[in-house]
């Protein structure tokens, strides 16, 4: 399924993988290759459907299950259920995580690769409850109609973790995308009439139909309003992608802007495909690649080898390459009996898991930075990517791109931002307080997630930082 996403109209028309959208003209006419990427999504949608459906019906019986356990008389064996049930819950939504990232690749290409676009699309709330809850067989029948259009396709925003506006996102060949919302039921149909019609409408009539649904006036004001507010949010990211110009994202209260620079960004994830490579035809158990502040493990797990070892050999890596060096590790070398055992200073040494990158939608999709096969590998656990951020090294590159970082403490961070506190910041990484960077804002949740899980050199988010301040704040 993953090649349909990412590669599927380079694979059927033999384009070179060297070719770019300024030489692609060489090779085949633009639309046509639009039409064959667009082809492949319409493969994998309804398999992604399907698949979605069958773990939420899944994790729905073990919800069911949890329920009766919490009934059972004898406390421990009670105990003991509810904690394989939460395990299997745990191990679901990680199933239903990955596949709604190989939709987002989906949605990442059609929106250009554009961040912000892509934020532009979120909201509160989203991606909270199951498919079945919702409209879904209408919704997948409405879009499987706009998709026999070879120069459409229609994307199912609710299968995916990162678009939580809309019901499809419509993409057609040279127009501008549009948001459509499928109602269904004679309540949703007299609204969509009324505010299709708005003052051109035959008021009697529109009463007359409204008497005829039978149900309360607040119910049915309550759900135009719904309808309204939806058609507001839709409208306005329209035309935030369209004109550059929005309110405040909702996740960080400071303005959008359409386009992000990425002409000067510099990313691992050729260092870290070739170093995959390597490990996979030496047969070595695992490699490392060392960038200005990050430190990234590469580890092909032992059989039945659990994720604690393997994380351990990682953080006892980074102690040896950061802290001491190899020469003087405790398990080649004597030490006295009474020395403290090394374990105890590299045990906590914060790490992030690239496997847990599906949970984090705001960010580039996993597939498209990772070679298909390394990515399918390292979501069935045959592969395992660690990474390591070291704080101390990323303030010097700060200083020496002269961004001034300095540490604020929570009273100050309180009196500047508000009251409360990111979340973030309870954290090993932060023991002094907060990071901050004069004029350039506090270091929140967007610039980690984009050095752990993009990979992106501390070089290159100093250098955004320091030419595009009021973009780079979060």
């Amino acid at each position: 399924m993953v090649p349909l996403v990412v590669s599927y109209a380079v694979d059927s028309l033999n384009v070179p993988q060297t070719a770019t959208p300024d030489t692609l003209s060489k090779y085949i006419e633009p639309a046509d290759f639009v039409r064959k990427v667009h082809d492949g999504f319409k493969l994998a949608q309804p398999q992604l459907v399907e698949i979605i459906l069958s773990i939420e019906d899944e994790m729905r019986q073990v919800d069911h299950l949890k329920r009766q356990s919490k009934r059972l008389r004898t406390k421990l064996q009670r105990e003991n259920d509810l904690r394989e049930l939460k395990t299997k819950v745990a191990v679901l939504r990680w199933q239903r995580s990955a596949f709604q990232e190989v939709a987002n690749v989906i949605a990442w290409t059609l929106f250009g690769m554009e961040r912000t676009h892509i934020k532009a699309m979120m909201k509160k709330g989203m991606g909270h409850g199951y498919l079945r809850d919702r409209n879904i067989d209408s919704v997948v029948m409405c879009a499987k109609q706009i998709n026999s259009d070879p120069d459409s396709f229609a994307l199912i925003t609710d299968i995916t973790s990162c678009l939580g506006i809309g019901d499809l996102i419509l993409f057609r060949l040279n127009q501008p995308l549009a948001i459509v919302e499928v109602k269904e039921g004679r309540i949703s149909e007299w609204i969509g009439e009324t505010l299709r019609k708005g003052q051109s409408a035959d008021v009697k009539k529109l009463l007359d139909g409204l008497l005829q649904l039978n149900v309360s006036p607040d119910k049915i004001m309550n759900q135009m309003a719904r309808n309204v507010r939806q058609l507001e949010t839709a409208h306005g990211a329209t035309e935030y992608i369209r004109t550059d110009r929005t309110d405040k994202d909702f996740l960080t209260g400071l303005p959008r802007y359409a386009v992000e620079p990425r002409s000067q960004r510099k990313y691992l994830w050729g260092e870290v495909n070739a170093e995959i490579q390597k490990v996979k035809e030496e047969g070595w158990r695992g490699g490392f690649v060392n960038g200005d502040c990050l430190t990234v493990g590469i580890i092909r797990p032992f059989p039945k080898e659990s994720a604690f070892v393997s994380r351990m050999d990682f953080r006892h890596y980074v102690y040896h390459t950061t802290k001491v060096p190899f020469r003087n590790c405790q398990y080649v070398t004597d030490v006295s009996k009474n020395a403290t055992p090394e374990f105890f200073d590299y045990r906590d040494l914060p790490i992030y898991s690239l496997k847990e990158k599906v949970f984090i939608p705001s960010h580039f999709p996993l597939f498209a930075m990772l070679d298909t096969e390394s990515s399918i590998d390292l979501l069935t656990d045959a592969l395992r990517i660690y990474v390591h951020f070291d704080v101390d090294v990323f303030w010097n590159i700060c200083e020496h791109f002269r961004i001034s970082p300095h540490w604020i403490s929570v009273k100050e961070y309180q009196q500047t931002f508000g009251k409360r506190l990111p979340r973030i910041f309870h954290s090993p990484l932060f023991p002094k307080g907060y990071l901050g960077f004069k004029g350039h804002g506090v270091f929140m949740h967007g610039l980690l997630w984009s050095l752990v899980y993009e990979l992106e050199t501390g070089a290159s988010i100093a250098n955004q930082l320091q030419a595009e301040p009021e973009r780079h704040r979060s």
